[in-house]
């Protein structure tokens, strides 16, 4: 069961009662629990860059498009992620988080969840991002000489209410399949940036439609949108 030789020991010598036993073996559950999930995120992102690797010098599968996105106000919270293996740990707490306020405050947003990166190239240690939710604009800037404004809320911290800024060039991408492939996107997305004679003009985004981290339980078939701003380089 992988209890170290110690432990071993101490049993052989004196069993322990079976309370104490059920406990440990519970807690050797829970680690090796913990282990095989660690290892088939580590077997999906090798996936990923296999992919990555063979589809290098191939036609693209991945169409970019332009549009314009209007600001937006956003209740997000900020954190820096250790390593990438611990991404999802992270990110569904702070949506917990920024959830439980949202239902105790009886707000209702945009359906759209969020995470923003505030990296400029892509690393797997020490992730500077925030995840969060698209909430009505009149809950931060309440509409000037209405009757009864809206009482802008004061979130616990670390949640921060703040507008995101508008884009007039959004380059987007859309990646349907494992969350793990989404890097696969976001390099199509880099490589079409650069070789249409763009620069990147801000962090770029990652936009769940319809659905909800938290309580996703297929992280092989998700749909995101991987948006970049962009502006015409200078050069």
């Amino acid at each position: 069961m992988g209890l170290p030789l110690g432990k071993i020991g101490d049993l052989l010598a004196q069993p322990a009662p079976v309370e104490q036993m059920r406990r440990m073996l519970e807690e050797r559950r829970t680690a090796i629990t913990h282990q095989i999930t660690e290892e088939q995120q580590r077997l999906a992102r090798i996936a990923a860059r296999l992919q990555m690797i063979e589809e290098e010098g191939v036609v693209s599968p991945y169409e970019v498009a332009l549009k314009a996105v209007p600001e937006q106000t956003v209740a997000t919270i900020r954190q820096t992620v250790p390593h990438i293996s611990q991404m999802k740990d992270y990110r569904c707490h702070e949506l917990d988080c920024i959830y439980t306020w949202l239902r105790d405050s009886k707000i209702e947003g945009s359906g759209l969840e969020l995470a923003i990166y505030h990296t400029v190239d892509y690393h797997e240690d020490d992730i500077d991002m925030e995840v969060g939710y698209i909430i009505p604009a009149a809950l931060a800037s309440p509409t000037a000489g209405s009757a009864s404004p809206p009482t802008p809320p004061s979130p616990p911290d670390p949640i921060r209410i703040h507008p995101l800024p508008a884009a007039e060039e959004m380059a987007t991408v859309i990646h349907h399949g494992d969350m793990w492939g989404v890097v696969n996107a976001l390099m199509a997305l880099y490589r079409w940036t650069y070789a249409n004679g763009r620069v990147c003009a801000g962090p770029y985004r990652e936009l769940h439609p319809h659905w909800r981290e938290n309580e996703w339980l297929d992280f092989g078939d998700v749909v995101v949108e991987l948006q970049l701003p962009t502006a015409k380089s200078a050069g």
